[in-house]
Formats: structure tokens, C-alpha cells, sequence
């Protein structure tokens, strides 16, 4: 049987099994004043002395992974690598060259062949060679030898030169890198620290970037209520906004605290919700519902 509405628009069908809508996940736990909080938030340094060139960043602005955020003068930097980079080219020269190795080995060989010629004349004809020429041959046969070792170690020397260059290389590339400061995530400029000009410190802050995109919020629920079972299920956050009302947000309970409060006998618990728009705002507080087992989903009301 159908009853239609006094505005005539609407049909409502009560004997009709398949007019019936699914039923919504029902909450099982609930906290009034959950507070929603930062997951991430960050006062990044300048990460070497210096004068800054230029913050292209501002206040309110937006930025992604890797964005630029300051930028330091990189003068001496960038001659540092340039200078480095020749000495490691000069480096891997000397490495790959063996003309000292080669020349050791063929002056070793011919004192070998001239010490062996003597002492087999010898053998032939004995005292064709006096012992003093033998001496000296001998003498020439093992300088060649000690030659041949030193040339050896020398192109090991060489090698191990180039592998330090290369080091020296690196950590020149690494001070230059360094002048450039970028985001270390997705998130919103709220603070900017110093001026294009100014001296930068390592170690002390240059800009502020919190991540909006997705929000914590944190609630405190009866130790006899909650426990580590109820990560992975599906959270609802309600909130009242400017001009609007009853805002959801939809995520999922991320952590509980093995941790009672001996005070109150209550366990913190955090669940993180997506912020499309960036219409949630930190700081703010509302209703905290963890549904029935049931993934989390990526919208919000």
C-alpha cells in the first residue's frame, strides 16, 4: 500500500521489503568534546649558516613535498664543488693511469735479462764477467724489482685518493644541498620567521608548516569501555563550523593508550579524519563516534 505525501513528491512505499535502505553503522563508543589536534606540524631550521636569498613562501600558503621554502646564498658552495670536482677528475686520472707500473716492469725485466746473460757468460767462460759487473747487475736487477713494488703501491694510493676526492665530493654536494631549505611534506606556511637578507643561523627556525589535509582527534573514554581492538574501526567526527551545523567527518581510530589515568580512570584515544576543503580546523572540539566494525571511508558530510 503507498501514501503519498501532502507536497505530492514524495512516495513512501511501507509494504515494499525492497524500498528499504541499508541500515547506517550504529556508534558503540562516543565522547562529547573530543579535541581535534595536528599529526603533523614542523619549525623547519635553516640547516647552515648564511644570508638568506629568498623565502618564497608566505603565510597561509600551501605547499607540497620537496617545495622550495628558503633559499640560502650557495656562492661559495657551488665554487667548493666545482673546485672539488676537478680534483676528483685529476684524481681518477692518476688512478687509471699505469705508465710508472709498466715502465718498473720492463726496466725490472731487462736487469733480470742482463744479470742472467752475465752469470750465464760466466758459466761459459769463467771471470768474463768480473764480480763487481755482477754485483752492479744484480744490484740494478733488485732497485728494478723494488721500482716495480713501489709503482704498485702508488697506483693503490692513487685509487684510494680518488674513492677520498669522491667523499670530498659528496659532502660538498651535501653543504650545497644544504642552502636549499624544502617542505618535508604537504601542508600549510603559518609562520615565517625571517626576511629575504637576513643572516640564517643553523639550527634556528626559518618557517612553520603544519599538514591540514588530515587531522587528529583526540578523545578520553572509561578504561572499561575501550581497549586496542577498537583500532582499524571506522570513526565519525561531528562539528559545528562557521555558517554551518552538524558538519561529519569520516576516519579511523589510529591508537588507545595502554595508559589508565590513576585520576579519573579514563584512556586516551586518537583517531585520524580526512579534511577535504581544509574545513576542519585545529583546536576546535566535537562528537566523537566510533561506528561498528566497518572500513573507514575517504568523505565527509
Amino acid at each position: 500500500m503507498w501514501f503519498v505525501l501532502a507536497c505530492g513528491a514524495i512516495l513512501v512505499g511501507l509494504d515494499d521489503p525492497d524500498s528499504k535502505s541499508p541500515a547506517a553503522p550504529r556508534a558503540t563508543h562516543s565522547v562529547e568534546s573530543a579535541l581535534v589536534t595536528l599529526i603533523e606540524e614542523a619549525s623547519i631550521p635553516a640547516r647552515s649558516n648564511g644570508v638568506l636569498d629568498s623565502i618564497p613562501v608566505k603565510a597561509g600558503q600551501l605547499v607540497e613535498p620537496e617545495a622550495p621554502l628558503a633559499q640560502l646564498d650557495e656562492a661559495e658552495a657551488t665554487l667548493a664543488v666545482e673546485r672539488v670536482t676537478q680534483e676528483v677528475e685529476v684524481a681518477r686520472k692518476q688512478a687509471a693511469s699505469d705508465v710508472k707500473l709498466r715502465s718498473a716492469r720492463r726496466a725490472f725485466d731487462v736487469a733480470k735479462r742482463n744479470l742472467k746473460r752475465a752469470e750465464e757468460s760466466n758459466d761459459r767462460r769463467k771471470d768474463s764477467v768480473s764480480e763487481a759487473e755482477l754485483d752492479a747487475l744484480s744490484f740494478k736487477a733488485f732497485n728494478a724489482e723494488l721500482e716495480v713494488e713501489q709503482a704498485t703501491n702508488d697506483r693503490a694510493i692513487a685509487e684510494t685518493t680518488l674513492q677520498l676526492r669522491q667523499v670530498e665530493l659528496r659532502q660538498a654536494e651535501l653543504a650545497l644541498s644544504l642552502r636549499r631549505i624544502e617542505a618535508p611534506f604537504a601542508g600549510m606556511v603559518v609562520q615565517v620567521h625571517q626576511q629575504a637578507g637576513e643572516w640564517a643561523e643553523a639550527g634556528k627556525p626559518l618557517v612553520r608548516i603544519v599538514r591540514l589535509d588530515r587531522l587528529r582527534v583526540e578523545g578520553f573514554f572509561k578504561s572499561h569501555e575501550v581497549d586496542e581492538s577498537l583500532v582499524g574501526r571506522r570513526a565519525l567526527l561531528t562539528v559545528d563550523l562557521p555558517g554551518r551545523r552538524g558538519v561529519r567527518f569520516d576516519g579511523g581510530v589510529t591508537f588507545v593508550s595502554p595508559e589508565v589515568n590513576p585520576v579519573n580512570g579514563q584512556v586516551r584515544l586518537w583517531a585520524e579524519v580526512d579534511n577535504p576543503g581544509l574545513k576542519l580546523r585545529p583546536g576546535v572540539r566535537g562528537r566523537l563516534e566510533i561506528l561498528e566494525d566497518a572500513p573507514p571511508t575517504q568523505r565527509s558530510e
